[in-house]
């Protein structure tokens, strides 16, 4: 297979691919094969693969006089900046990270790679017009923390960037779920 045989010959830290501000390399793509480990700039770049397509989805909608709401992608390092290792939660950390969004709470979605241990990823999103927090983990944590810190950054973004509180109080909190979640059958996966 093509793919195949581009990943095996060369340097691991040859670049095979550019875009979105990012090199990827060899290495980097060698960790989408089975049983290895997703490395951020694999992440990264995909979250960027959806940002892309959900701007054509959003100019489709536009052109054709409908109203579509764009969603907004952080990249895998917001959540490891929010509850930082050695002060837990920290907004001031990630405080500008919203700028270049603008109105997050004008989003239909806000996505967030969670990194477990660095071994485990999964995911949160905010439906910021349905007031509702997901997490999503394919080994079935709950998430839990992820979701109770998000909610205090929504508050706490809203505060900053909005000059006002934000009542969270009404916000569903959605744990992961065996029927939602495909599961792993293994650890790497």
């Amino acid at each position: 297979d093509e793919i195949h045989q581009l990943l095996r010959q060369g340097r691991d830290t040859d670049v095979v691919v550019s875009g979105f501000n990012v090199d990827m390399r060899r290495q980097d793509i060698r960790t989408c094969a089975p049983c290895t480990w997703l490395n951020d700039e694999v992440i990264n770049w995909f979250m960027n693969l959806l940002k892309e397509r959900d701007n054509a989805l959003v100019a489709e909608a536009v052109a054709k006089g409908k109203e579509r709401r764009s969603n907004w992608f952080f990249n895998s390092f917001f959540i490891s900046k929010l509850l930082d290792d050695n002060h837990g939660y920290k907004y001031a950390n990630v405080k500008r990270w919203s700028r270049k969004a603008g109105d997050l709470f004008s989003y239909d979605k806000v996505f967030f790679p969670v990194n477990i241990g660095n071994s485990h990823w999964c995911l949160a999103v905010i439906h910021m017009q349905e007031k509702k927090i997901q997490y999503f983990d394919s080994l079935m944590g709950t998430g839990r923390e992820y979701l109770l810190h998000l909610r205090r950054y929504l508050e706490d973004e809203h505060q900053d960037k909005k000059k006002a509180a934000l009542d969270v109080s009404g916000w569903e909190l959605v744990h992961s779920d065996r029927k939602v979640v495909p599961q792993q059958a293994n650890g790497a996966d």
